[in-house]
C-alpha cells in the first residue's frame, strides 16, 4: 500500500510541478512582452518562456530545499495574495451584460470525460497532508479537519468567480488563459499576467516537497538517515527535480498531457482509490451510510480508469 501511494504522489506532483513550469512560463512571457512589446523577431516568444522557466527554478531552489514546507509559509502567502489580486480583476473586467453560456455544455460524453482529469489534477492537494500532519503542533484529527475545510473554503471563495465570470462574460470566444481576452494593454491586467506566474511558481514548490519526500522515503524505507546524510540526499534529490520537471517543460511545451495522465493515474489514485482502499482494509465495512459512500467511491475511482482513457484517446485521435 505505502509503495502504491509514494508512486502515486511522486506520478501526481512530478506531473503538476512540470505544468507549473509550463504555464509560468506562458503567464511571465506573455506579461513581459505586453508590458515591454519587444520586438519577436529579435528575441521570440519560446526564448523567453525557456529564460522565464530557468530564472524561475533557480529563485525557486532555496525553498525546494528546505528540510520542512512550513519553511515556505511566508511564500505561500505572496502567492495567496497574488490569485486574491486575480480574482478581484476578474469581478472588475467581467462583464456580464454581454453573458453567454455558450461553452457551458458539453461537445459529447466521451471529450467530457477525457477532460475530467484536468479536474482532478488541478484541485488534487491531499499530497500535502502528509506533510502538514508531520509538521503540525498538538496534531489531531479535529485541528486536520479545521485546515482541510478553511483549505477548501478558501479555494472555492477565490476559484468559483475566476472560473465562472470569465465564461459567462467571453463565452465561446474565451481563450485557454482568459486573461488574454481582456485589453492586454490595461496596467492592472498586465499585472495579473506577471502575479498569476508568480502564485504558479510558489505552487511548483508545494508540488516538489511531496515528490523529495516519497522518492526518499522509498528509499529509506523504516531506516533513519543520519544528519548529514539527509542534508546530501535531499539537495541531490531536489535539485534532480528540479532538472527533470524543467527538462518535461521545455521538451512538452503544452500543458494537456502532464494534466490527463497524472491527473488520472496519480490524482484518481491518492485522492479517490488509495484512501477508500485504506479506509476499507482498516475499518471494514460496516454496513453504515458512510461505508456504502466509501464503496461507492471506490466503484467511481475504478470506472474512471478505462472511461478517462477511452476519453483520452479519442481527443487525441480526433484533435
Amino acid at each position: 500500500m505505502k509503495w502504491v501511494i509514494d508512486a502515486a504522489v511522486i506520478l501526481n506532483c512530478l506531473g503538476a510541478s512540470s505544468g507549473y513550469v509550463i504555464t509560468a512560463g506562458d503567464l511571465v512571457s506573455s506579461g513581459l512582452i505586453s508590458i515591454f512589446g519587444w520586438n519577436l523577431n529579435t528575441f521570440s516568444l519560446e526564448s523567453t518562456k525557456v529564460v522565464v522557466q530557468a530564472g524561475m527554478l533557480l529563485m525557486l531552489a532555496p525553498l525546494c530545499f528546505m528540510k520542512q514546507i512550513s519553511g515556505t509559509r511566508i511564500a505561500n502567502f505572496v502567492g495567496l495574495g497574488s490569485l486574491l489580486y486575480i480574482a478581484i480583476v476578474t469581478f472588475v473586467y467581467s462583464d456580464l451584460s454581454k453573458s453567454s453560456n455558450d461553452l457551458l455544455y458539453m461537445n459529447n460524453f466521451l471529450s467530457a470525460i477525457g477532460a475530467f482529469p484536468t479536474f482532478i489534477f488541478a484541485f488534487a492537494c491531499q499530497m500535502n497532508v502528509f506533510e502538514i500532519a508531520n509538521e503540525l503542533k498538538n496534531p489531531s484529527v479535529k485541528r486536520m479537519n479545521a485546515i482541510s475545510l478553511s483549505a477548501t473554503l478558501t479555494g472555492l471563495i477565490i476559484y468559483i468567480p475566476i472560473m465562472i465570470l470569465p465564461y459567462l462574460t467571453f463565452g465561446s470566444d474565451i481563450k485557454s488563459n482568459y486573461l488574454s481576452n481582456m485589453d492586454g494593454h490595461l496596467v492592472p491586467v498586465q499585472i495579473a499576467y506577471l502575479l498569476a506566474g508568480l502564485s504558479v511558481s510558489i505552487s511548483y514548490v508545494l508540488q516538489v516537497h511531496p515528490v523529495r519526500r516519497s522518492l526518499l522515503s522509498i528509499y529509506y524505507g523504516a531506516r533513519v538517515p543520519k544528519n548529514s546524510e539527509e542534508v546530501r540526499n535531499r539537495y541531490i534529490v531536489a535539485a534532480g527535480i528540479i532538472l527533470t520537471t524543467f527538462g518535461i517543460a521545455v521538451g512538452l511545451k503544452k500543458i494537456d498531457v502532464v494534466t490527463n495522465f497524472t491527473g488520472l493515474l496519480g490524482g484518481n489514485t491518492m485522492c479517490f482509490l488509495m484512501p477508500s482502499i485504506l479506509y476499507l482494509k482498516h475499518f471494514g465495512f460496516k454496513k453504515d451510510v458512510f461505508s456504502i459512500a466509501v464503496v461507492a467511491v471506490l466503484i467511481f475511482s475504478l470506472a474512471l480508469y478505462p472511461l478517462c482513457l477511452t476519453g483520452i484517446i479519442y481527443d487525441i485521435v480526433n484533435a
